[in-house]
């Protein structure tokens, strides 16, 4: 920072503190300086800093969508997870988050959705397979259960066999 001082116009010094600055999650700042280093005329690596701010950006709306939903504001949520999307959608945080928000809203299947793209991108995701476990187990047990099949966290294997003995009883008292 004391170089900043020094060099208030340097971009070595605006790239290198933008950096430190993301490092330590501290995107807002980080963001500020990383445009107005983009808004310097003779920038060497441009392409390279617009990479970080880029970057940064997607943290930065991505840590605020996750305040937003922690406060139960689905919509707004929603919205700032749709932005880290267009951002980057070829990563499974965002498309979680915006999951949870549509659940938690009642749109289920628009959580479906998310949750699958989520499983799409990383298909050992274990969050993703939860959530869709938990979204299938009421409205389609079976579909639940084929989820088993490609695998799992003991803990979803877990589930997977309390659902069986819920719908084997099920089945048993309908026998009755």
């Amino acid at each position: 920072q004391r170089l900043h001082t020094r060099y208030p116009e340097d971009p070595e010094v605006m790239g290198a503190l933008g950096l430190a600055y993301a490092r330590q999650h501290q995107r807002e700042q980080a963001n500020r300086l990383f445009e107005r280093l983009l808004r310097h005329p003779d920038l060497p690596q441009r392409g390279r800093w617009e990479r970080q701010w880029e970057s940064n950006r997607y943290w930065l709306i991505l840590e605020r969508a996750k305040q937003v939903q922690a406060s139960q504001q689905w919509e707004q949520a929603a919205t700032l997870y749709r932005q880290v999307i267009g951002l980057d959608g070829n990563r499974p945080e965002a498309w979680l988050g915006l999951g949870d928000c549509e659940l938690a809203r009642h749109q289920h299947g628009a959580a479906e959705q998310a949750y699958l793209r989520a499983l799409n991108i990383a298909p050992k995701n274990e969050r993703a397979r939860l959530r869709l476990f938990a979204l299938y187990r009421d409205q389609d047990p079976e579909r639940a259960l084929a989820l088993l099949s490609s695998g799992g966290s003991a803990a979803l294997q877990q589930q997977g066999a309390r659902l069986r003995a819920d719908l084997l009883e099920r089945d048993a008292a309908a026998l009755e």
